[in-house]
């Protein structure tokens, strides 16, 4: 439908998670599309990783904002080269090797930086929800409920705990790293 003349390959979690997704077709919009194009993809394996970057091709690898796995190999391989295109989605979190990529155009890696040529683009493709969905999830929940805001930046998950608290007598905890708790 797009006309991709070039091979597309699948590494990392996105093996795991195109699985997970066609495992649970009834959650998803065009699952008959998603499953077409599933069989359209070559999966990667480690031994790969080098020979696919040899001719053009598309990856599709979960960055992690660029702190490790298979996308931060790939970005570091293909940063020097000005006919490559590294694309972020999402949010990079800010001191993140995706954000220096984002805010510097270089990337660092090993203690070794170097100047990024590739074509680099953020797209907000987002799995996170907003604001307003976060409210109404924690609306369905049972007064006295034990929630834990573990992902999200220190002040934004205190001010929801806040107002979880005192709107929804929810017992809503930001936890330190190292903090236990039973439940």
């Amino acid at each position: 439908a797009h006309n991709i003349n070039y091979p597309v390959y699948l590494d990392g979690m996105a093996v795991e998670i195109l699985g997970m997704y066609l495992n649970n077709k009834n959650f998803i919009d065009n699952s008959d599309l998603l499953q077409r194009a599933g069989r359209k993809v070559s999966f990667v394996n480690g031994s790969m990783r080098k020979k696919i970057l040899n001719n053009p091709c598309i990856i599709v690898s979960p960055a992690g904002m660029l702190k490790g796995g298979p996308a931060a190999k790939y970005a570091w391989r293909l940063a020097e080269n000005s006919k490559a295109a590294i694309f972020l989605v999402s949010f990079q979190i800010p001191g993140t090797p995706g954000a220096e990529l984002l805010n510097s155009g270089a990337i660092t890696r090993n203690n070794v930086k170097k100047r990024v040529n590739a074509r680099v683009e953020q797209f907000h493709f987002s799995s996170h929800s907003d604001s307003t969905q976060l409210k109404e999830f924690l609306k369905s929940l049972k007064p006295e409920t034990k929630v834990f805001m573990v992902h999200g930046e220190g002040k934004s998950s205190e001010v929801l705990a806040d107002w979880a608290r005192r709107e929804l007598n929810l017992q809503a905890i930001v936890p330190n790293l190292g903090d236990t708790y039973s439940i």
